[in-house]
């Protein structure tokens, strides 16, 4: 339990809360955090815990383009994310949370049983993913959360999670764990 204290208002208690955060920082930021804290940001698990990403600069290849009037999928993407935000939640007395539950399907369970698999084996040593063992060893919990995510966008937060948002999640964090290589291979040199 979290409790915010307040000089103009009333304090704020609450329990059974989740977060999701969206960080970006700057590469010499990022660095010296790395450079700061050792293995102690690895070793305590900080960095598994985020889907990476460690973009190219195009500084210098940005040529101005106008702004497109219109983009439908954005425009309905954005009204979705509104419509779920302003959907209300579950709570007990005392505010705290009682998130639903959403089961991976048959289909998607199996599906996600595979990239597990896969993923642990290329942990081994000799493995491509020898070097990133922290990311890798959570990217499959991480594909089941993204999964549920994907499958409350798309059909709301009930029923099971399907095999399609369970691949498309697989997909996404695959790609984010090769980031997470090549992020943590750049660092080392």
């Amino acid at each position: 339990p979290l409790t915010f204290d307040r000089v103009s208002r009333e304090s704020v208690k609450l329990d059974g809360v989740r977060l999701t955060v969206g960080l970006q920082v700057q590469e010499p930021t990022i660095r010296e955090f790395v450079e700061r804290g050792g293995s102690l940001a690895r070793g305590s698990g900080f960095f598994a815990r985020f889907l990476l990403s460690w973009p190219e600069s195009r500084i210098g290849s940005r040529p101005f383009r106008e702004i497109k009037p219109r983009q439908p999928g954005l425009t309905r993407f954005h009204a979705r994310v509104k419509s779920i935000l302003n959907d209300s939640l579950s709570t007990l007395d005392g505010g705290r949370l009682v998130p639903s539950c959403l089961p991976l399907s048959s289909e998607a369970y199996g599906l996600w049983q595979v990239f597990h698999d896969l993923v642990e084996e290329s942990q081994a040593d000799g493995g491509e993913l020898r070097d990133v063992r922290d990311v890798a060893s959570k990217i499959a919990d991480n594909a089941a959360r993204l999964s549920a995510l994907f499958h409350v966008v798309q059909y709301g937060a009930g029923g099971e999670v399907g095999a399609e948002s369970f691949d498309a999640a697989a997909r996404v964090t695959s790609w984010h764990l090769n980031e997470s290589r090549r992020f943590f291979g750049e660092l080392a040199l």
